[in-house]
């Protein structure tokens, strides 16, 4: 699996119903992020998504049924 774009810890993530991964949020060492990414395992790459509306680390995500992606 290639690095993130940027190193963080403590962020969300969430498997889509097509099989990429959502990450969000987290803590880069100094402060809470807002970036959002989604992984694509079949072509191991980033894309950058539009930012959360809040920064934030230790949260949960999680892929509803209508494929949007709750952040608590």
């Amino acid at each position: 699996v290639r690095d993130m774009p940027s190193a963080r810890r403590r962020h969300g993530c969430t498997t889509l119903f097509d099989g990429r991964v959502f990450i969000c949020g987290a803590y880069d060492g100094d402060d809470a992020l807002s970036s959002a990414h989604i992984y694509n395992p079949l072509k191991d790459t980033y894309t950058k998504v539009r930012d959360v509306p809040s920064a934030r680390h230790a949260h949960g995500c999680t892929t509803l049924s209508d494929g949007r992606v709750f952040i608590c």
